[in-house]
């Protein structure tokens, strides 16, 4: 490793003991003002590539490498663990050479509790490592009312807050107007509950083929089954959806997952429009302002954003 000629001593020997390990660096200078946090699966590599000669680097990597004095690395246990404290440092110090973001505050997701027997929805701000699902972010709140209506409208799951591990003696008027399956009275088995569950889970990954396919299976199985008030109520469902979809649909010739991003220069400011386009509809749209004191090139604060966007990438995310 080629290192900076003007790197102190202290620096050096940092630089030589960092562990191959996963987690999180500081970088600090003066004072003990944190400059820099950022995160890697391999500190060791991660922070000794910052002084290397043949890395390029921005002026704005240049300026902070030039003040760092100490450099301080938290050990995870794991790359997600290293995200989620990144995450909670950059918050707490908001440091002068991260890309701070205009938007850089914690906007809703939806969380689908697909640990629990009868999974269901709630808005939260926090992302928790396991086997719940999470969509969004939601930076525009009537998306994220939009979207609970239209799964309220399609799919009878269970919005109450009850411990459905237990059952009552009767269930609540959401299941006298068909808007829940009744798992708080043992109405439906968990298996059933499930699927119906995971029509949910196919609508807000934006899987509409599959999505359609899962509920034609569910009406040929309940008409199999000589039940054709359910498998009436599926077909209805279905056409829901399409006419919830039809409206949503935007005309591309492509049906792989694309992501249009365009880049403005305003000043001091950039700004970006991320658009997440799946199966040939708009199912996200995101808009961020970064400042630019330093005059960084676009494409430098392009490429800051893009990693800032997918390492923030939930463990589900339409």
């Amino acid at each position: 490793m080629e290192n900076e000629p003007s790197l102190s001593l202290h620096l050096e020997e940092k630089l030589r003991l960092l562990p191959d390990s996963p987690g999180v660096y500081l970088m600090k200078g003066g004072e003990d003002e944190v400059l820099y946090v950022g995160k890697s699966k391999s500190l060791k590599d991660r922070v000794r590539s910052y002084f290397q000669k043949t890395r390029p680097a921005s002026p704005r990597i240049r300026k902070m490498t030039e003040r760092v004095r100490t450099i301080e690395t938290l050990v995870t246990r794991s790359e997600l663990d290293a995200l989620i404290l990144e995450n909670t440092l950059i918050k707490k110090y908001r440091p002068r050479f991260n890309v701070l973001f205009r938007d850089d505050k914690t906007y809703p997701y939806l969380r689908f509790s697909w640990s629990e027997t009868y999974p269901r929805l709630s808005v939260t701000r926090r992302v928790r490592p396991g086997k719940d699902l999470y969509f969004g972010p939601y930076a525009n709140p009537g998306a994220l009312r939009d979207t609970l209506k239209s799964i309220a409208r399609l799919f009878p799951l269970a919005t109450c807050t009850l411990d459905l591990e237990k059952t009552i003696e009767r269930p609540c008027i959401e299941y006298q107007i068909n808007r829940c399956l009744g798992p708080c009275a043992g109405l439906v088995s968990p298996d059933e509950y499930r699927k119906m569950a995971e029509g949910v889970r196919l609508f807000l990954e934006g899987k509409n083929r599959d999505l359609e396919d899962h509920l034609h299976a569910e009406m040929a199985r309940h008409a199999r089954d000589l039940d054709f008030e359910k498998a009436a109520q599926v077909r209805e469902m279905i056409g829901s959806i399409r006419t919830i979809l039809e409206r949503q649909t935007v005309e591309f010739s492509m049906h792989h997952p694309v992501d249009a991003i365009a880049l403005v220069s305003e000043g001091p400011w950039i700004q970006i429009q991320l658009l997440s386009i799946r199966n040939g509809r708009v199912s996200g749209r995101r808009e961020v302002h970064i400042k630019n004191p330093d005059g960084d090139a676009p494409e430098d604060l392009l490429l800051a954003f893009l990693e800032h966007t997918i390492s923030r990438k939930p463990p589900s995310f339409p």
